[in-house]
């Protein structure tokens, strides 16, 4: 391990990693509480500002796309589960008729 913080190779991925957690960690998070209606949801501004702050594009790209992929799988997540409710409901109807 100090051989790779002395050659500078784990640093550099590192950002991208913890960055990743990031925005998987608030994703768990909001399908934990109410989804897209929480005010938790400012989160996913919050991510690619504070990846600003270390002044490379890179980051800032992949967090940025990183929060939209978050945000988008949130939202499909909630419709899917809708989606399938009705569907089972009907299933369970149709089956037993």
């Amino acid at each position: 391990m100090h051989v790779w913080l002395r050659v500078h190779f784990l640093p550099a991925a590192l950002k991208f990693v913890s960055t990743g957690l990031d925005v998987c960690c608030l994703t768990l998070l909001l399908m934990v509480a109410d989804g897209p209606r929480s005010a938790l949801i400012v989160g996913y501004f919050l991510i690619p500002v504070l990846a600003g702050l270390r002044f490379q594009l890179r980051l800032v790209w992949f967090a940025t796309f990183g929060a939209m992929l978050g945000y988008v799988w949130l939202l499909a997540g909630r419709f899917g589960s809708r989606a399938r409710g009705t569907c089972a409901c009907r299933g369970i109807t149709s089956s037993s008729s």
